[in-house]
């Protein structure tokens, strides 16, 4: 089931005179301006939103636009949200964003598929919208983002000798860890590669040497580590921002890793904070002796 529902997708130019008064709404809008330059009122505060920049609209926000620019462009999206993660996620962007060169290629798709309207255009739409939102996650809000050390360098595996089905999980999972728990993340990722669950976790351990939970979990700690280093989120949110059950349960999961509690590593001057007690290869080790 797809996560997004599109209500409309149209890219037209603004004469100049064509603008909105101040109002709300229950869905989500984002006006991408094409060409030009568009002034709105969101909240309140006036934004002047450039080319290659975007209004994100939540719903229920108050928003206006004054009054068109002459020879401007803008690219404007109604949709509404199925899954209620992603739209707790979402309350955390900006209203004002530029895009990276990735967004600004999904915008460009979107734009074109909302010109020729095919029989699909609205499921094509839904699935583009998706990665960018997504995108913009990863670009605009710290606990998202990717400057992880990389467990899979520290596993010492050479990814292209994988199988095709741990390739996939690997690329499924690796941005899933902040998206939901544990179970819900393999869910996800069976279903997304087309591989049963039991099978895909087999392959996995196998080729791997660790679990998929185990994998899971060291990319979570990665994070966590990131997180600390780089951002002035507590204990405790680090802790429900990367799905651990509780706070008691994340600061012994990390001790385990790194030899420290999650606030004695964040005392630590860089670039100290940065080892592993073990490495993950360690794991690896352990994993596979036990199955002899």
């Amino acid at each position: 089931m797809q996560k997004i529902g599109i209500i409309s997708a149209n890219g037209f130019p603004y004469d100049g005179i064509m603008g909105f008064k101040s109002h709300t709404h229950p869905f989500y809008q984002i006006f991408y301006t094409i060409e030009g330059f568009e002034d709105y009122v969101y909240e309140g505060e006036a934004l002047r939103v450039d080319q290659g920049e975007f209004l994100f609209v939540l719903p229920d926000r108050e928003h206006a636009m004054p009054t068109g620019q002459p020879g401007s462009r803008v690219l404007d999206l109604k949709f509404n949200l199925e899954d209620g993660e992603l739209h707790s996620r979402l309350q955390t962007l900006p209203a004002h964003m530029r895009c990276t060169e990735q967004m600004r290629d999904l915008f460009r798709l979107i734009h074109e598929e909302s010109q020729r309207k095919s029989a699909f255009y609205s499921n094509i739409i839904s699935s583009l919208l998706e990665a960018l939102l997504y995108s913009a996650l990863c670009e605009f809000c710290p606990q998202y983002g990717g400057a992880g050390v990389g467990v899979l360098k520290l596993l010492d595996l050479d990814y292209n000798s994988l199988s095709e089905c741990v390739q996939l999980t690997l690329r499924r999972i690796e941005g899933a860890i902040v998206l939901g728990p544990d179970e819900s993340v393999l869910d996800d990722a069976a279903q997304m590669i087309g591989y049963s669950k039991r099978y895909m976790c087999r392959r996995f351990s196998e080729e791997m040497g660790v679990s998929i939970l185990q994998y899971i979990t060291m990319l979570r700690i990665d994070k966590a580590k990131e997180l600390l280093r780089s951002s002035d989120h507590s204990v405790r949110e680090i802790a429900e921002l990367l799905y651990f059950n509780d706070s008691p349960r994340f600061c012994k999961t990390f001790k385990k890793y790194t030899g420290l509690t999650p606030t004695q590593y964040r005392r630590l001057p860089s670039p100290e904070n940065s080892f592993l007690l073990y490495s993950y290869k360690d794991v690896r080790t352990r994993g596979q002796e036990q199955k002899k």
